[in-house]
Order: C-alpha cells, then sequence, then structure tokens
C-alpha cells in the first residue's frame, strides 16, 4: 500500500520569534501561529490551520501542491486555541473533527466535533493535558524519501519546555508527561505545533529528558 505523503503548509512559530509579521500585520500576543499539515493519501487532510497573518501564505503552499482548499476532505484541529483554528473556515468542503464546539469566524460558522472513525490515512490519538481534549496524528507516511511513523503532536509536546525541564516539573498539568513520553515512543518523526519537525536523533535526546528508558 502506498503510504500517504506529508507537506509542512507553516512552521509553527511565536510572535517573539518576529519583530514584524507577516503583510506588515501586528499581533499583541503569542503564539503567532500553529504549524498546519498536508497529508495526501485516500483522501486530502489537513491538520491545524494557523493564523489569519499566514492564510496566504497557507492558501499558497496548497496550490503548490496542486490543490485547491475545496479539494480538503478532514481539517483536523489538535485543539481550540486561535492560532490552530482560524483558519478553518477556508476548507467550506471538509469535515471538520475536534473538540466538539462551535464559533463564529468572521461570520462564518465553522463546526467542529469528535466522532468515531476509521481512516485508512491515521489514527486520531487522545493526548490531554494541554487541553483537556487534544488530538494527536499517528500515521505511517513519507518523510523526506522514507517510510516513517509520523505523530503529528499540536501542542502535546514542545520541544523548548521539555529542554527546560517544564513537564517533569510541578508546574506541568495533569497527563502532560503521559502525552510527551506517548508520543516520544511513538514517533520516528513528530511535528509538532510550533518550532523545528524532530527526528531521530532529537527525539532519542528528548527521552532521555523525560526519563524513558
Amino acid at each position: 500500500m502506498r503510504r500517504p505523503s506529508v507537506h509542512l503548509l507553516l512552521q509553527g512559530e511565536h510572535a517573539h520569534d518576529h519583530k514584524t509579521l507577516p503583510n506588515g500585520l501586528r499581533m499583541l500576543v503569542e503564539p503567532l501561529t500553529s504549524s498546519s499539515i498536508l497529508i495526501v493519501g485516500e483522501s486530502i487532510t489537513v491538520f491545524d490551520t494557523g493564523s489569519p497573518p499566514y492564510r496566504l501564505e497557507l492558501l499558497r503552499r496548497l496550490r503548490e501542491a496542486g490543490l485547491h482548499p475545496n479539494d480538503v476532505q478532514y481539517v483536523i484541529l489538535s485543539h481550540l486555541h486561535l492560532d490552530h483554528v482560524m483558519n478553518c473556515e477556508i476548507f467550506p468542503r471538509a469535515t471538520v473533527i475536534s473538540e466538539p464546539d462551535v464559533w463564529l469566524v468572521e461570520q462564518k460558522r465553522c463546526e467542529a466535533f469528535v466522532k468515531p472513525i476509521q481512516h485508512p490515512d491515521w489514527e486520531i490519538v487522545q493526548t490531554p493535558g494541554h487541553m483537556a481534549v487534544h488530538l494527536s496524528l499517528l500515521f505511517h507516511g513519507s518523510w523526506q524519501g522514507g517510510d516513517k511513523r509520523i505523530v503529528l503532536a499540536g501542542d502535546a509536546l514542545r520541544e523548548d519546555r521539555i529542554r527546560e525541564g517544564y513537564y517533569t516539573g510541578p508546574s506541568a498539568k495533569p497527563g502532560e508527561l503521559e502525552s510527551v513520553r506517548w508520543i516520544l515512543n511513538n514517533a520516528e518523526v513528530i511535528i509538532p505545533g510550533h518550532y523545528r519537525v524532530l527526528e531521530r536523533k532529537e527525539i532519542a535526546e528528548l527521552r532521555e529528558l523525560v526519563a524513558i528508558p
């Protein structure tokens, strides 16, 4: 079976990474935008959609992949923080899967819900902690020319917080450390909601920091 291909549409960033934002825009809060990941397999799936200052970049990267927003069949939102969800309404034909909620974005209704779903390309995994409901995606996909076990982690895992000792300290929320350990145990490639993609070398280092034998 051919593995789905993976495309990083947006690299997740924080406001403190930039003194100026795209298109001359300003944002007074952080984070700035989440990562947004395209999976092309039996269906077309987008995981997290990023924030409005990056909407034109998101659309441009979709065009580069030969796709229109109407081609996207599933949008999976890791959780409902604004930097992950604010572009979901540009995918009008997609089934949106996330924490149950309804909100308005630019006067357009965007519904999200969790429902049991069996899909040939990916598996939805609950990774709570950052939020009480937080979804990650596990699948085998084509990455950098190889077949890899990939986890799209949203905000369930942040490299900087692992290296700072946050998840193993007293400030960690219930479930956070368990979710981080599950992700590190099950992935050859981790695409987090913010900052760089993590591969074997980085994952091995982070496993040691959260005391995975």
